[in-house]
């Protein structure tokens, strides 16, 4: 698979599972998920300045480390997503060392 195929298949597979991620009522697509790591880095820091305990923090962490992407959507399985695999290793390369909170 082209590097331009992959990009736009992982590309698809991420607004499909946004799109079922807003199926909840409570979801707002344009408020609820994060785009980039400073936007993340700077609610991180907003929160941490507003409350004293910071073990949200750790399930924070929890939950990226539990996140798979690329995962099979929906019944109808999607062959060219078994080609998907994630290429960086971001939660203990990039957010564990950017944060200074864990």
């Amino acid at each position: 698979m082209k590097k331009a195929d992959l990009a736009l298949t992982k590309s698809k597979w991420k607004d499909e599972w946004e799109a079922s991620v807003c199926e909840s009522p409570d979801v707002a697509r344009d408020e609820f998920f994060i785009r980039s790591g400073r936007q993340a880095f700077d609610l991180m820091e907003e929160i941490s300045n507003d409350v004293e305990d910071s073990s949200w923090i750790d399930l924070l962490v929890l939950e990226l480390s539990r996140f798979t992407p690329y995962y099979q959507l929906g019944l109808e399985e999607n062959k060219s997503n078994k080609k998907l695999k994630v290429k960086t290793d971001y939660l203990g390369d990039v957010f564990c060392v950017s944060v200074g909170l864990i």
